[in-house]
């Protein structure tokens, strides 16, 4: 019983990350994309201009995911999505 809830368990967590922390950088580039859109609808939210973060180039956030671990791209998708979370939050978009 044990070892079935143990693997369970591996299971779960492993459906919990994103696609790209098992090394698929085609799914990072287009959730770092869907995140730049979703940034760009949310007044106010773009105070700077356009940077490596925050660009809708597939092919940037693409050769960027390559060349890292998956844990370092997870960590980059955290930033925008706490980025956005704070956006919205300041805006008063929930």
């Amino acid at each position: 019983m044990t070892k079935g809830l143990v693997i369970a368990g591996a299971l779960l967590g492993a459906l919990a990350q994103p696609a790209y922390a098992d090394g698929n950088c085609h799914t990072y580039a287009m959730a770092a994309i869907h995140q730049y859109v979703e940034a760009s609808h949310i007044p106010g939210c773009f105070k700077a201009a356009l940077n490596r973060r925050w660009a809708p180039d597939y092919n940037a956030h693409r050769s960027w995911c390559d060349s890292v671990g998956p844990a370092v791209a997870h960590g980059e998708y955290l930033a925008r999505r706490d980025a956005i979370a704070r956006c919205r939050q300041e805006a008063g978009a929930y």
